[in-house]
């Protein structure tokens, strides 16, 4: 399965793309600065650099994967707001996030 995760850098987020990553899914990981996220590369994660900041990268994400997931607290109000143009962007197109 090709699983694309959200905040794979954090303290969860590590843990799930690794796991996802051993047991022979294709996972990619969109980081903020692929630099800091050299142990998810080592584990064969592909990092794609973006920024949730930026609303008009959010349809191209996930286009290619089965499974998105997202591992993060929606604390801010902009956060909020991302997930809300993400889901957006995921009706009707038959994909998992979670």
């Amino acid at each position: 399965m090709k699983v694309l995760i959200f905040r794979a850098t954090g303290y969860i987020g590590k843990h799930v793309a690794h796991h996802l990553s051993q047991i022979g899914h294709a996972v990619t990981a969109v980081v903020r600065n692929p630099q800091n996220a050299g142990s998810l590369a080592a584990a064969g994660v592909e990092l794609v650099k973006g920024d949730l900041a930026d609303l008009s990268q959010l349809s191209s994400y996930g286009r290619d994967h089965d499974a998105i997931i997202w591992v993060a607290q929606l604390m801010l109000d902009e956060e909020r707001h991302v997930m809300e143009v993400f889901l957006e962007n995921l009706k009707g197109t038959g994909k998992v996030l979670i």
